[in-house]
């Protein structure tokens, strides 16, 4: 399969405006946008942290693994999808153990623990993982997981602010 580029957009927190994280995900601005929502949404009061949307052109790369929409987009939550998969062939003993590891590093440090999961996930040669995004956007709309943050160009990004998403119409073309 040849290697598709695709502008989609994102919408969370990246640590530097420019910079994106492994295992990140994508999608439609609709997508991008729900999930500001929800963050601004789950956050306590007087916690909230800028939310930023971000206009991305992503190489998905040769290895685009189809899967379903899983529930956790947290590192252990990788390793559930794992094993729903069989993608690293293991027993089930053995996605338990990576599964406790993962889930500890969580706890101490984010970034280490994404970076557990794409040490093992580097071997498959899985690039990016394409699935109908359930929760996001327009329901089973494709979104994608990209394991290689540099496949990722960041085109532009601001801040979208809590009012802004509270009334949202679907499509929200004046964020583009």
């Amino acid at each position: 399969m040849k290697n598709e580029t695709l502008e989609l957009y994102h919408g969370g927190k990246f640590p530097d405006h420019n910079s994106v994280w492994p295992l990140q995900h994508f999608g439609t601005l609709d997508a991008a946008l729900g999930r500001i929502a929800t963050n601004y949404h789950d956050c306590l009061p007087g916690r909230e942290v800028a939310n930023i949307l971000y206009r991305c052109e992503v190489d998905l790369g040769d290895h685009v693994k189809q899967v379903s929409d899983w529930i956790v987009a947290q590192p252990a939550g990788f390793i559930l999808l794992f094993e729903q998969i069989n993608l690293l062939g293991w027993d089930r003993r053995s996605y338990r153990e990576l599964m406790a590891k993962v889930s500890e590093m969580q706890r101490q440090d984010q970034f280490s623990a994404l970076m557990q999961v794409v040490d093992n996930l580097v071997p498959t040669g899985v690039s990016a993982f394409r699935y109908p995004n359930e929760h996001e956007g327009q329901k089973g709309e494709d979104s994608y997981c990209v394991v290689d943050p540099k496949s990722v160009r960041v085109l532009s990004h601001r801040i979208v602010e809590r009012c802004e998403v509270e009334h949202l119409p679907p499509f929200a073309a004046e964020f583009t």
